[in-house]
């Protein structure tokens, strides 16, 4: 995308934000329907349910170039200055980077269901992970974009 057609655009993240509403609201009636439910799976299943929102969300952010989303991301006037180039790749890096997050979310909950731990444990692992994605994303920002006021030479 080039910079001169690069826009501030909140419409994909608003609709994103409608689904995940809707989505984790619709989530306790499905599961009143599911017959056997533990409140272990039930809680595995929010926590899944979650986590491929999360993903979605960072993948709109990669496919869009909307990387001003991002927690601790560039501004907008950051975004623009660096270039389609910077913005694709910090998005992407985001992206990997909550995956792996997911991923190893995924490998403990699936670990806490064979001990039979509480729930409580997933939701401070998957919490915990989430904000180790969020903050590492927000520490590569430098490599992809110049601080305010100052030039890139991306472009």
């Amino acid at each position: 995308m080039e910079n001169e057609n690069y826009q501030k655009d909140f419409k994909p993240f608003l609709i994103w934000l409608i689904v995940f509403m809707i989505g984790m609201n619709g989530f306790p009636m499905l599961i009143k329907m599911l017959p056997a439910m533990t409140s272990a799976m039930q809680t595995k299943l929010s926590i899944f349910l979650l986590l491929a929102a999360l993903l979605i969300l960072y993948y709109i952010v990669y496919k869009g170039e909307y990387v001003y989303y991002l927690p601790g991301g560039p501004t907008f006037r950051e975004a623009k200055e660096a270039g389609s180039e910077n913005r694709k790749a910090y998005g992407k890096k985001c992206f990997v980077t909550m995956l792996r997050s997911s991923m190893l979310i995924v490998l403990f909950m699936v670990i806490s269901l064979f001990f039979e731990l509480a729930g409580l444990y997933d939701w401070i692992v998957a919490g915990a992970c989430i904000a180790a994605a969020v903050v590492a994303g927000s520490k590569e920002k430098a490599a992809y974009f110049s601080p305010k006021g100052q030039g890139t030479d991306a472009e």
